[in-house]
C-alpha cells in the first residue's frame, strides 16, 4: 500500500523526467533529421573540396583561366592558382569537420563574394570565358564548368551562399527552454519590496 505522499512524489518525479527530456525518436527519424540538418554543409563542402581538386590536378589551366579575367597582374596568377585550391580544400574540411565550422563558413562565403564579383565582370564585358571554376579535362570538370558558365554561374554562387545561410540557422546552437511549469509551493518565496 502506497501512502499518498509518496504517490505524489512519483508523479512529480515523472512529470519532471518529462519535462527534461525530449520525446524519443526512432533511429531513421533521427537519421533523416540529421541528413536534413547537415545537408547544406555538406553540399557546399562537398563542391568546394571537389572543385579544389580538380584545379590542383592541373594548376597551370587554373591560372590561364585566372589571366583570362584580367583582374590581377600575370605574375600574381600562378600565385593564386597555387594559393586558392589549398585554401579551398582547407575551408571544405573545415566546414566537413564542423569544430570550425562558422570561420570555415565565414571564409567560403567571402570567396563566394569574391568569385560572384569576377564572374559579374566578365558578363558585364560580354567575355564568354569559362570560370575555372573546376579544372578542365576531364568530364566532371567539363559537366560542372557548363553549369557554372557565365549567369548561371552567378546564379550558382547565389545558390552556394543561400545553403550557408540555411546551415548557419539550421546548425547553430540552440538557446536553452525558458521553464514556465508553475513553481512548486514549498520553495521560498523572492523578497518583496
Amino acid at each position: 500500500m502506497t501512502t499518498p505522499h509518496a504517490s505524489a512524489a512519483t508523479h512529480t518525479f515523472e512529470h519532471a523526467r518529462a519535462r527534461a527530456l525530449p520525446p524519443s525518436r526512432p533511429f531513421w527519424s533521427r537519421a533523416v533529421l540529421a541528413l536534413l540538418r547537415y545537408s547544406p554543409r555538406m553540399i557546399v563542402a562537398g563542391l568546394f573540396l571537389l572543385a579544389a581538386v580538380l584545379k590542383i590536378i592541373n594548376p597551370a589551366d587554373f591560372a590561364k583561366d585566372i589571366q583570362n579575367y584580367k583582374l590581377v597582374p600575370v605574375n600574381a596568377t600562378h600565385l593564386l592558382a597555387m594559393f586558392i585550391p589549398w585554401f579551398e580544400v582547407t575551408t571544405a574540411l573545415l566546414l566537413f569537420m564542423g569544430r570550425w565550422a562558422a570561420a570555415a563558413r565565414l571564409w567560403i562565403a567571402i570567396m563566394l563574394v569574391g568569385f560572384t564579383l569576377a564572374k559579374f565582370t566578365l558578363v558585364a564585358r560580354g567575355l564568354p570565358l569559362e570560370c575555372g571554376c573546376f579544372g578542365k579535362g576531364n568530364w566532371l570538370s567539363d559537366l560542372l564548368g557548363v553549369l557554372n558558365k557565365g549567369e548561371r554561374g552567378i546564379w550558382f554562387n547565389f545558390g552556394l551562399m543561400a545553403l550557408l545561410v540555411i546551415d548557419f540557422y539550421v546548425t547553430r546552437p540552440r538557446r536553452p527552454a525558458v521553464n514556465l511549469a508553475p513553481q512548486d509551493a514549498t520553495a521560498p518565496a523572492a523578497p518583496q519590496r
